[in-house]
């Protein structure tokens, strides 16, 4: 993102009373944007098999910006994703980072992440043995309901 967009969101924000992005995210306002956003978009992180947590934006407007932006923008300029993956497409070494605009760079940029520092994100073996089982289960619902329709 260019830094002349964080300069046009930040003065966005100071016209609708808000001294500052910090201040925006800790109001009910963004509360109510965010809960909006996580019941279209969904909870599942879009770079990673968890839960998402936090709403990451890749482009900011006045449309975004408003108490109730439309269905349509929330789909084309925010993404749940999880703390981990926000931090690794912000933040390195404690720097500030600019972000992509795409959810499909979102997964690129955690990826080369996850090269460049050695670790992978993979989904914890608790989770990944309870998803294999629902897959399980899944198969053998539909075994048993093939087999009652014969």
């Amino acid at each position: 993102m260019p830094q002349n967009e964080l300069i046009a969101r930040d003065s966005i924000l100071k016209q609708r009373g808000y001294a500052s992005y910090r201040h925006y995210l800790r109001s009910d306002e963004w509360n109510s944007v965010r809960q909006r956003a996580f019941s279209i978009l969904g909870r599942k992180c879009c770079c990673c098999p968890k839960k998402a947590t936090q709403i990451h934006h890749s482009q900011y407007t006045e449309a975004n910006l408003v108490p109730k932006p439309s269905a349509e923008e929330i789909e084309r300029t925010m993404h749940p994703i999880c703390r981990k993956c926000h931090e690794k497409i912000h933040f390195k070494k404690g720097q500030f980072r600019l972000m992509p605009r795409s959810r499909h760079s979102l997964k690129q940029k955690v990826r080369n992440r996850e090269k460049a520092t050695g670790k992978k994100r993979s989904i914890p073996k608790g989770q990944a043995r309870l998803k294999r089982q629902m897959e399980l289960q899944r198969i053998e619902n539909e075994r048993l309901l093939a087999e009652s329709y014969r």
